[in-house]
């Protein structure tokens, strides 16, 4: 069993994002939303110029156009956004845990060697659970569930490299995977709330879900969530 209920974690996240929100806004912003506008409003441009080459009869210069589509959209996927999920989650535990937090910290533990760590994590990551995901849909969700604190993992150790944070999520969510599936269930309403509101729902409902999980972290690890910076997070910046 969890240290603690969905409702102690819950409780827990909104009283540490509590006189917190411009940190925690500025965050999202740069880390999620900036970098996904840029990327979807180059990828619109390079669709449209597609498009535009197909109908004007060059189709080779509309196919080289798709090819470089999807080559950018999988570049920043892996070398931009899997990243920044990471150092996100830094922030995120940081915030959790009660200590000091500011809106580019993300970014500063987005570089140097922890880049490469970070990158080489996501894309190890995505690879084995896409490929359990091949089986079946149930096989994916489940390896997604067991991989799913190896950021976490990777922030609390600095020193650990992608295959021991794999094993050692691995050894973590044994048994509570349902848990956090649940956890995940719990903001279905959340999620339609950002949906009905064109996303900016999400300013408020992301910070949340993150910080909570953030939370299921720390019971897993046997932290008192209620108090604050019982446990220091080993990575600085």
């Amino acid at each position: 069993m969890l240290n603690h209920t969905r409702a102690e974690m819950k409780a827990a996240a909104k009283s540490a994002l509590e006189g917190k929100w411009g940190a925690v806004i500025g965050a999202l912003l740069l880390t999620m939303v900036v970098p996904g506008a840029v990327l979807c409003i180059v990828l619109i441009l390079m669709g449209t110029m597609a498009g535009l080459c197909i109908g004007y009869d060059a189709i080779g210069s509309g196919i080289i156009i798709w090819i470089l589509f999807y080559i950018l959209e999988f570049a920043f996927i892996f070398f931009i956004f899997g990243p920044l999920v990471i150092a996100y989650q830094f922030f995120n535990l940081r915030l959790a845990r009660g200590m000091d937090i500011k809106a580019t910290m993300p970014y500063q533990c987005f570089s140097g060697e922890n880049y490469g760590r970070f990158t080489l994590a996501f894309f190890m990551q995505s690879l084995f659970t896409f490929l359990w995901a091949l089986l079946l849909y149930v096989p994916g969700i489940i390896k997604a569930l067991s991989y799913s604190m190896m950021g976490f993992i990777m922030m609390d150790r600095p020193e650990t490299n992608w295959q021991s944070a794999l094993n050692e999520s691995k050894q973590m969510m044994a048994g509570h995977k349902a848990d956090l599936f649940v956890l995940g269930l719990s903001f279905i309403p959340w999620l339609l709330l950002v949906s009905v509101t064109f996303g900016i729902a999400g300013l408020y409902v992301y910070p949340y879900m993150y910080t909570t999980i953030a939370n299921f972290y720390r019971s897993l690890k046997a932290e008192n969530i209620v108090a604050a910076k019982e446990i220091p997070n080993e990575f600085t910046v």
